[in-house]
């Protein structure tokens, strides 16, 4: 073949494919366009869906039944987490607070002012390991020093320097 055969081919082919993706998307809209065929279409669409509400429902008997955790299940695990997270940070910053009030030492906290009751609060991210040591911590702290308001605030200042 020669450059000039192989251009008209290519040009034929072109042309080809030109026609014929214009013959299939008038083709397409024409059934598209047809009533009876969108009604089915909707009507296979809604038995589908229906369908898929079933299975979800089995999916979660089932998961029940196997005692096996369900997408929602775990979702709504990881947002109590999330929740008890943002409380523990919370309870962690009034105990701060409150423990250098009762020691006249309040001052102003190395990350920014002292919170307002409506100031967006400052949180951390705690992997549960770092959480478990926290508590033993504070628990070690407050059984050796019976309650001591300046040692438990010591703990709180080694805590919150450990984790920046």
């Amino acid at each position: 073949m020669t450059k000039s055969s192989k251009g008209e081919l290519a040009e034929l082919l072109a042309t080809l494919g030109l026609k014929s993706e214009d013959y299939l998307n008038t083709y397409i809209k024409n059934l598209l366009n047809h009533p009876i065929i969108v009604e089915r279409t909707n009507a296979r669409l809604e038995t589908h869906a229906e369908r898929l509400k079933t299975l979800q429902h089995y999916t979660e008997i089932l998961a029940q039944q196997l005692n096996v955790p369900t997408k929602q299940d775990v979702a709504n695990v990881a947002k109590l987490a999330r929740q008890i997270e943002e409380k523990l940070d919370e309870l962690e910053e009034r105990l701060l607070i409150l423990t250098e009030e009762e020691n006249g030492k309040f001052h102003e906290k190395p990350e920014g002012p002292r919170l307002v009751k409506d100031e967006a609060k400052p949180r951390y991210n705690r992997s549960k390991l770092d959480q478990n040591s926290a508590r033993k911590l504070l628990q070690e702290k407050h059984s050796h020093d019976n309650g001591d308001p300046q040692a438990l605030q010591e703990a709180l200042h080694h805590l919150r320097n450990r984790r920046q």
